[in-house]
């Protein structure tokens, strides 16, 4: 089973785990088979056991994944994404947190930090 690009869902059953969202075309298709799946993990096993078909997850968590992945044979693929020109990203911080700052605070010092290139995409 291939799956090159965005059509190449259609037809399969995705493993989607719990609270994830992806990107806004794929949250609101209603024409695929997406189905809930505790997480990325126990995804794998429900491939192996050929339950689901696929599962869509981030680069950083496939990598870390991607012994279990080999050992049981299973195949992976990156997909650039398309038509996404919104680069989000969130950070969360306790409100008990000891930085010492306000909530303003950490989301000015760390729009500044993005700006300053202290952050690396590393899936570019």
């Amino acid at each position: 089973m291939e799956i090159n690009d965005y059509p190449s869902l259609q037809g399969k059953i995705i493993g989607v785990p719990r609270g994830t969202t992806y990107f806004e075309k794929f949250n609101n298709d209603s024409t695929l088979k997406k189905i809930p799946i505790q997480n990325v993990r126990v995804g794998i096993k429900l491939i192996v056991r050929q339950r689901i078909d696929v599962i869509i997850t981030s680069r950083s968590v496939a990598e870390k994944l991607l012994a279990d992945m080999n050992h049981l044979q299973l195949k992976t693929t990156i997909i650039k994404k398309e038509g996404n020109n919104e680069e989000l990203s969130y950070f969360g911080f306790s409100k008990l947190n000891k930085l010492g700052l306000s909530q303003n605070e950490i989301i000015d010092q760390t729009t500044q930090a993005f700006k300053q290139g202290r952050f690396v995409d590393n899936e570019k």
